[in-house]
């Protein structure tokens, strides 16, 4: 799964048995998922903040992150560079953004299809590969909990889960609670610094997107 961006991955397990984003959870989830791809951006050198905290488009977009088009062109194409605070999105932009990081993974084969999910039975939807699912989960174990080095991207995963209330779906009581220690623990490394920044956004996305509904997977 090393090819797998932390938002990819985060969007792998938030999406349910039923091919949809649980409705209790969406906000939080479309949150950490704008959150996610705005730090991939920023650590690929295609947005920056600038001393305002505006944020300003610094390279041609790279077409390896095709997934994350949407929300660079929504920054790219501001009358006024927005700040990461205040990124509003409509659920038009949105559902476009979660439609091509779906599509990235359905071409990859890294979700099954299911046929005949809608009310007349001609609605596709995807889920999740289980075995995709189990590699995510046992790469979290063994670096939080085995021997294997902890990677920034893991944290961020983890970071995104704990966010959107997650990280219950997959993790006991007990091992739920010790990730989140982890976390805090790590706050003043490199990774946590990352995940904190990536917190942040969240909070200040989950704002903007109280009022927008969107319905796609």
């Amino acid at each position: 799964m090393s090819n797998l961006s932390y938002t990819k991955e985060f969007f792998l397990l938030a999406v349910n048995g039923k091919g949809g984003i649980p409705l209790l959870k969406e906000t939080g989830i479309y949150a950490c998922l704008l959150a996610g791809g705005l730090i991939e951006l920023i650590g690929a050198g295609m947005v920056s903040k600038d001393e305002k905290g505006r944020l300003v488009v610094t390279k041609e977009f790279d077409e390896t992150f095709m997934y994350l088009f949407p929300l660079y062109e929504r920054i790219a194409s501001a009358k006024k560079s927005p700040k990461a605070t205040a990124l509003l999105f409509e659920s038009k932009q949105l559902k476009e953004l979660i439609t091509a990081v779906r599509d990235t993974l359905i071409a990859k084969d890294f979700k099954d299809e299911l046929t005949n999910q809608g009310l007349f039975k001609n609605k596709t939807k995807y889920i999740s590969k289980p075995e995709v699912v189990r590699e995510i989960i046992e790469k979290i174990n063994g670096q939080f909990f085995g021997d294997e080095p902890l990677d920034k991207k893991t944290v961020c995963l983890v970071a995104m889960l704990e966010a959107s209330g997650l990280t219950r779906d997959y993790f006991g009581k007990i091992d739920a609670k010790l990730l989140k220690e982890q976390l805090k623990e790590l706050e003043n490394s490199d990774a946590g610094i990352l995940a904190n920044e990536l917190i942040e956004h969240t909070t200040a996305m989950f704002a903007t997107l109280a009022a927008v509904t969107v319905a796609v997977t």
